[in-house]
């Protein structure tokens, strides 16, 4: 597992897993059972009503483990990247107590709009599971240089899923930041103030699906809903 990219907002590690277990999350990832983003059949808001129709499986917590799949390499590289970026996504019984993890189905014409993950998580994660991606596929993983979401949407009255006149403001403020790619074997963390989103996967992409395996630091005493 090679460190390849550290900012204040985002981690990148490359090389992940072996070569074995890649392949086992790639199988396993296929073999998922899958549903449309939802809460006892509500609209999560996250998804706005333009993004798209992604899936998503069943929830795993690292606390549960071993489940003797794919995952348990997966929340092992997790956790050891978790130890070395503590300032990014906060220490294990401190500023966390838990991992919460899913797979993610992104499609051509999907796409995940702009949020932070502040709301009872201390940072989030997201790892790629498909064997390859193309450079014109689409799907990455963009980090916008901001000041506080919490401050900025201080005196907001709706958040951005319909009327989104002060997200464009707050994120044009300085109008940049980073793109990650949905390079395969690739694990990222999150700073939870990071203020993020996916890219819409093109038409390029055809029948290849963004296969990422998403989740995020619990804070203590609190739940959490993976989502990317």
């Amino acid at each position: 597992m090679e460190l390849t990219l550290r900012t204040d907002k985002i981690a990148v590690y490359d090389s992940v897993l072996s070569a074995g277990d890649f392949e086992n999350a790639w199988v396993h990832v296929q073999n998922e059972k899958y549903s449309a983003p939802a809460k006892a059949g509500a609209w999560i808001k996250v998804w706005r009503l333009n993004d798209g129709p992604s899936v998503s499986s069943a929830e795993y917590l690292y606390s549960k483990r071993p489940f003797g799949n794919a995952y348990d390499p997966i929340f092992a590289a997790v956790a050891e990247a978790a130890k070395a970026q503590g300032q990014l996504v906060g220490h294990e019984g401190r500023e966390w107590h838990d991992i919460a993890l899913r797979s993610y189905l992104y499609p051509r014409g999907t796409k995940l709009s702009w949020h932070d993950d502040t709301d009872l998580k201390a940072g989030s994660f997201i790892f790629y599971a498909h064997p390859r991606w193309g450079s014109t596929w689409g799907g990455e993983l963009l980090v916008a240089e901001t000041g506080s979401p919490k401050q900025a949407r201080a005196g907001v009255r709706t958040l951005p899923y319909v009327d989104h006149a002060w997200e464009d403001r707050f994120l044009l403020e300085a109008g940049h930041g980073h793109f990650v790619s949905a390079k395969p074997n690739r694990l990222v963390l999150l700073s939870a103030a990071a203020y993020h989103s996916i890219g819409r996967v093109d038409p390029d992409a055809g029948d290849n699906v963004r296969c990422s395996v998403s989740g995020f630091f619990i804070a203590r005493n609190a739940g959490g809903t993976p989502r990317a």
